[in-house]
């Protein structure tokens, strides 16, 4: 599991959009998001770096904690 400091997260429709991008990206994923804090807590296969990049690259920057 990962745990993600995420920038720019401003609204619902911004976690739905991160939701399904994650969801795109493996659907087994696993994903909570706090919106007001910035902070996802992701369980995926992927590598830590493919998420950060992914997030990143859809105007979401995103660090591990």
């Amino acid at each position: 599991m990962y745990t993600l400091q995420v920038d720019n997260i401003g609204c619902g429709s911004c976690v739905a959009k991160i939701n399904q991008a994650l969801k795109d990206l493996d659907s087994q994923a696993s994903v909570d998001i706090d919106r007001t804090s910035g902070r996802a807590s992701i369980r995926t296969d992927e590598a830590l770096q493919t998420v950060c990049d992914l997030l990143t690259d859809m105007g979401y920057p995103a660090r591990p904690l």
